[in-house]
């Protein structure tokens, strides 16, 4: 009987030390309204919500809160940077919430892990300068999560993520951009790893649909899952793969792209499975 009641009692206190660490961290999370930053406008297309006030908002953030962009049109003011980890900034759904970028690029964030953007529209009509400019830019990252995001018109990529690992980005739809509707890059062996890519659309871009060239430099970028993506209608490519091994292509579709609809090269220990295209250009692939 008393062996019952310490070991109750044991169960008693973790749980009481569990809900202790966590609930704190939990409520301490919050929701930030760009709409309570000065901002201007009352988000119809006409008057988008202006006046920096995303910036705002997440300047105002600490880590694990939510920026909410609440249904309607928001115009940036240069390029929107987020410079905290554990950040979400989160609209009410791709078509609901627009973002209308400046001359520059939409959310761009450096070395920062945890990030994640979903559920609006990003509209790049606006970049006119003449060097590369995208609609979601995070480099050095970890953990970055991209979800139910569309991405048009960009002046290059809609996706251009440099060096990221262990990465989500799913349910996207990139098109009519002046490039790549995604665009994963390394310039360095073990960058751009283990990053997982589904149910994208990616179409009418200029060049590529799914541009992912691996490590340009040095050794191989490995274990990246590509898996039900579909590329069409792209002035290049539809989707590309090079300088990797490890990683695998499967349940995708490719066709009616300017050049090839697959294009793989330089790859080694590579799952290729179930995927329907038109035409491929294949050297130099090892399959696993």
């Amino acid at each position: 009987m008393r062996f019952k009641i310490k070991k109750l009692m044991f169960v008693f206190l973790f749980v009481v030390f569990f809900v202790g660490m966590i609930i704190p961290n939990v409520l301490a999370a919050e929701y930030i309204y760009p709409q309570d930053y000065g901002a201007t406008g009352d988000g119809t297309k006409n008057n988008p919500w202006a006046n920096d006030c995303i910036d705002k908002a997440i300047a105002a953030a600490s880590e694990g809160d939510t920026i909410y962009l609440k249904a309607g049109y928001y115009q940036l003011s240069g390029e929107c940077v987020i410079k905290e980890d554990n950040l979400t900034v989160m609209g009410a759904g791709m078509g609901k919430t627009i973002v209308l970028t400046d001359d520059a690029h939409g959310f761009l964030f450096f070395g920062r892990d945890y990030i994640t953007i979903a559920d609006m529209t990003i509209d790049g009509t606006a970049q006119e300068y003449t060097y590369k400019l995208y609609g979601i830019y995070p480099a050095n990252c970890d953990y970055t999560t991209i979800r139910n995001v569309e991405i048009k018109n960009c002046n290059s990529c809609g996706i251009n993520n440099f060096q990221t690992n262990y990465g989500l980005y799913e349910n996207l739809s990139l098109h009519d951009n002046g490039e790549h509707g995604i665009h994963p890059a390394s310039n360095h062996q073990d960058l751009n790893m283990y990053n997982t890519y589904r149910y994208i659309n990616a179409y009418n871009n200029t060049k590529c649909g799914f541009d992912d060239r691996g490590s340009y430099t040095q050794g191989y970028s490995h274990h990246n899952l590509v898996e039900n993506i579909h590329c069409w209608g792209n002035g290049l490519y539809g989707i590309i793969f090079e300088h990797q091994d490890n990683s695998i292509l499967s349940s995708s579709s490719s066709h009616d792209n300017a050049r090839y609809d697959i294009y793989i090269k330089d790859l080694d220990d590579f799952t290729f499975k179930d995927c329907t295209y038109k035409t491929i250009y294949e050297y130099d692939v090892n399959y696993k």
